[in-house]
């Protein structure tokens, strides 16, 4: 059975998207309660919204997931951290700080990267495609935006 092997992380996969989505909303609810961070510029208005959906959707994550997640934890790896809780905390760190629009954001950023970790975490021990799927993941919640929050 080919399915069966995949149901938990695809459990665990939907599990971490519904979360990242409702972190997002906890967030913005926040900054409106008590913050007011400026609106994020994202300079997308540059683009068609055909090249909004390629930048969001396809090329970022894959970006993304490479240079904030796949690469720290082979760099900690190579530097012999092997911690699983440190290589998370690390990448996370990283992946908010190239998305430090305004301290609320970055502070959603932190938590939702820690989900796509937990998830990149997964998928190593089980040998799942783990840069894929953690790309994947991505691209379904810069989806979600694309389709319901951007417009």
């Amino acid at each position: 059975m080919f399915i069966k092997p995949l149901v938990p992380i695809l459990l665990l996969f939907t599990s971490l998207l519904i979360l990242s989505v409702a972190n997002a909303y906890a967030f913005a609810w926040l900054n409106s309660l008590a913050f007011e961070c400026a609106t994020i510029e994202t300079g997308l208005d540059w683009f068609s919204p055909t090249g909004q959906f390629l930048l969001l959707v396809i090329v970022a994550p894959i970006v993304e997931t490479y240079l904030f997640i796949h690469l720290p934890y082979e760099g900690l790896a190579f530097i012999g951290i092997q911690n699983r809780t440190v290589q998370t905390i690390c990448s996370s760190l990283v992946f908010a700080s190239f998305h430090f629009y305004c301290w609320v954001y970055a502070c959603m950023v932190f938590i939702g990267a820690l989900m796509m970790n937990i998830l990149y975490q997964y998928a190593l021990r089980h040998r799942h495609a783990a840069f894929w799927m953690v790309s994947i993941f991505h691209a379904c919640y810069n989806l979600y935006g694309f389709l319901f929050v951007l417009p």
